[in-house]
């Protein structure tokens, strides 16, 4: 099939569509045409197009024009976000396009034109499609729309500045042949990969406001306040944390920049921001936190760090040296841990925490649990087992006798989706005892006198009573009396489960080792049972 242009007697272009291929593309260089052949509900598709697309990168519609010195190129026509719109072949030749934020209508329906109802001028300056079209900007050039309706209906800041950028790219099958698509960006996006809701403020030079609001884990703004080449000072705040101070600008370059903010206590949870800048120039600003400590113990974890050469300590933000002491774990292990769901999802929520200093690869974690003493020193990985945590208690009158173990393991894996430069460290109990029998068992550790209980189906993290005992582990089937006992115990008022004949102890059983184990429970008669 022959291809030539009415207005124009030559030259013309000639496809050849029984030598085309499926998804192929050809291209005449004079007549600026290119054309894309497809399949169609079994029939070849032959599209023809200009060799320059604009394509809309912003998450608003955008209303696009194309002009020359002395006349428009067709009506302006809405160009939807992530939309892609070829650009007129005339207009391709000796004109530019301009384009501004769409002011859609009332009723929200589809608008082919605008005319007085938009609201912003047109952007300034103009592209010039044949004079950029053969050359890759990757820097691109900001142009700005300027409010031009009623102030007091001004639905963004005033000017808006986007990012211009021409791509160019070889069409497939050609070589030899070169497509551009213009594309337009905001000149700024936010991104939130916080476990909290991140509060911010945009400013120009630390004075006045260009863009405020709220995001959500892992949502992303785009910001067109103001140019990507002007002072652009971001100041951020969480919850339960102050707001960050107006310094940190997001044009001095790329690369990781700390924010450090503080709680009430005037502790200090330093966050970080990771500046890039993408092909397309917009600067990409991604807020994070460099660590998440997630509780999986059921038990109240208290955090600090200390450094290795100096020795010196700092608790985590949010909380008091003494806060503690209000933590105590008395009676049987059953009543150490909450069965309200609420209580139990707050406490596995995600810690944010962070070194303070430069020389943070010297720091360490230490993990206390209720007064427990303080655990040796974490080295937290990027990614890996990072092994067993011993906590040894303390002898508190009335409380505990100082004897008693607490085991924990962690380990460190990468945040999911947008936070993936997030470490998350995950600490768990190391033993969790699980009663498959149907009947209420008794165990205790080897030498131990005291004894603890289990219910059918209950699982219950296991810590040692007495760290300077063998860590051996027995168990027995309770008594018709001792299930009297342990009866309240019982979920939603279900049965205790079957009573079986008085049994002895158990053998010792190696918990700290993996594998199957047979545990033979001996059934009393009568007459020991009776002594």
């Amino acid at each position: 099939v022959t291809v030539k242009e009415i207005t124009r007697e030559d030259p013309s272009f000639l496809v050849p569509l029984d030598e085309m291929a499926p998804l192929c593309h050809v291209i005449d260089k004079e007549l600026e045409i290119i054309g894309s052949l497809s399949y169609l509900s079994g029939s070849k598709f032959l599209q023809l197009r200009s060799r320059v697309v604009v394509s809309n990168d912003t998450k608003s519609p955008l209303e696009v024009i194309y002009r020359s010195p002395t006349s428009d190129f067709g009506a302006p026509v809405i160009l939807g976000p992530g939309k892609v719109a070829a650009v007129p072949i005339l207009a391709m030749r000796a004109g530019h396009f301009q384009f501004r934020p769409a002011a859609l209508p009332d009723n929200g329906g589809d608008a082919t034109t605008l005319g007085a109802n938009a609201v912003y001028e047109w952007s300034i300056p103009g592209c010039r499609l044949r004079k950029n079209m053969h050359r890759a900007k990757t820097e691109g050039f900001v142009t700005s729309c300027t409010f031009a309706g009623d102030p007091n209906a001004l639905p963004y800041p005033d000017p808006l500045y986007f990012v211009a950028n021409f791509a160019v790219s070889v069409v497939p099958k050609r070589p030899d042949s070169l497509s551009c698509t213009v594309h337009v960006a905001p000149s700024v996006v936010l991104e939130n990969a916080l476990y909290v809701d991140l509060a911010y403020r945009l400013s120009c030079g630390g004075a006045t406001t260009a863009a405020a609001g709220t995001l959500k884990c892992g949502e992303r703004v785009e910001v067109s306040a103001y140019a990507a080449t002007q002072a652009l000072c971001l100041s951020i705040k969480i919850d339960g944390y102050q707001w960050s101070d107006n310094y940190f600008s997001i044009n001095k370059g790329t690369g990781t920049t700390a924010i450090p903010v503080k709680d009430v206590n005037d502790q200090t949870l330093t966050l970080e921001a990771y500046v890039s800048k993408t092909a397309l120039g917009t600067r990409k600003v991604h807020i994070y936190c460099p660590h998440w400590l997630v509780n999986k113990t059921g038990l109240r974890l208290l955090y600090k760090e200390r450094h290795s050469l100096s020795k010196k300590d700092r608790l985590g933000p949010n909380q008091s040296d003494k806060l503690h002491e209000q933590w105590t774990l008395q009676g049987s292990p059953s009543r150490w841990y909450s069965s309200d769901r609420s209580v139990i999802q707050t406490m596995a929520r995600p810690y944010m925490f962070s070194f303070s200093g430069k020389m943070s690869s010297r720091r360490r974690l230490h993990v206390r649990i209720a007064n427990s003493q303080w655990s040796d020193g974490i080295v937290l990985l990027t990614e890996g087992d990072l092994g067993g945590i011993e906590i040894p208690d303390i002898k508190t009158p009335g409380i505990s006798n100082g004897l008693r173990l607490f085991e924990l393991v962690a380990e460190s894996r990468r945040g999911p989706g947008l936070c993936w430069r997030t470490v998350v460290t995950t600490f768990s109990p190391r033993f969790v005892l699980v009663n498959w029998t149907g009947s209420p068992l008794e165990y205790m550790q080897e030498k131990y006198p005291e004894q603890e209980y289990l219910l059918p189906g209950e699982n219950l993290p296991f810590h040692w009573p007495n760290r300077t005992l063998k860590r051996r582990l027995r168990v027995r089937v309770a008594t018709e009396q001792e299930t009297k006992v342990i009866e309240s115990r019982s979920v939603k008022g279900e049965s205790p489960g079957m009573v079986l004949p008085p049994t002895c102890l158990s053998g010792s059983i190696d918990i700290t080792a993996l594998g199957k184990y047979v545990a033979l429970v001996p059934v009393q008669n009568e007459a020991e049972a009776a002594a």
